[in-house]
């Protein structure tokens, strides 16, 4: 039994937060059984959750900014390739390219709080990757998957973040985590959700930059009207033209836009914001 003592001590700066509730780690670890081929961890820090995923059999990525977890990580299993470096500096090439011909990965993350939504962003455009099971502030959660708000408040929840992330994937609530679940505890409640990625999009996973520069200017400012905010990218003509084709209001504010409302608005407009 591993020796609770050398395992080192939560870095704060680094926005570790040992999570050490056994029914939370089978539920995240339990996510997508069987659907996948690899699983890819960012920061595993002292291997909580990556002690069960190193039994799954199957080959295991690694990576973890902290080299403390040097020694522990490397030496749970031989399927595991550590990867010792920033998640945000890490190339898909870097992952892929290693003889690995698997088709379908699994990404799973108790997430830093403060780089938790760059890293996501970061790795829901690398193809190979099909699920993730995330762990965020919950707060950050509900921007992801505005269904946990209830279906009223949800009407009214329409961000950026959910515009985006939604257009690829399928989005689900797994578990809510209270601050008592991690050591030391947070000072905020965290939530689990789960990504799937679609087979198809509206939008093609190559516009992807394209149509994220653009949900930052029309949620820039949700709470202003559409016809207002979407100036900044054309002209009033086309807009006028744009809303009569979609019946879309202009005094309508983007915070109460549907998804397929926002991926028309993009569609005719990308021509002027490419």
């Amino acid at each position: 039994m591993e020796n609770k003592s050398s395992i080192p001590s939560p870095n704060k700066n680094l926005g570790q937060h040992y999570l050490n509730n056994i029914t939370t780690i089978e539920k995240i670890c339990q996510d997508f059984n069987g659907l996948y081929d690899g699983i890819i961890e960012v920061g595993p820090g002292p291997g909580t959750l990556t002690k069960t995923l190193s039994k799954m059999s199957m080959p295991l990525i690694l990576i973890e900014k902290d080299s403390r977890f040097s020694d522990i990580l490397q030496n749970l299993s031989e399927t595991v390739s550590l990867h010792q470096t920033d998640a945000l500096e890490v190339k898909a090439e870097d992952i892929f390219l290693e003889g690995r011909d698997q088709q379908s990965w699994w990404f799973v993350s108790n997430l830093p709080y403060n780089v938790g939504t760059p890293i996501m962003l970061k790795y829901l455009r690398w193809k190979e990757i099909k699920y993730f099971t995330l762990m965020f502030q919950r707060e950050v959660a509900q921007k992801v998957c505005i269904d946990m708000f209830g279906e009223k408040q949800k009407q009214k929840e329409m961000n950026s973040l959910y515009a985006l992330v939604s257009t690829y994937f399928n989005i689900e609530h797994l578990v809510n985590v209270p601050p008592g679940h991690f050591s030391p505890p947070p000072k905020v409640d965290s939530a689990v959700i789960s990504l799937t990625r679609k087979t198809s999009s509206v939008i093609p996973l190559e516009a992807w930059a394209n149509y994220e520069r653009f949900l930052r200017v029309l949620f820039g400012q949700r709470r202003k009207q559409i016809g207002k905010i979407l100036k900044q990218i054309s002209n009033q003509k086309n807009l006028t033209e744009v809303f009569e084709k979609l019946q879309i209001q202009s005094t309508l504010r983007s915070e109460r836009l549907t998804l397929n409302q926002v991926h028309d608005l993009y569609l005719c407009l990308r021509t002027n914001h490419a």
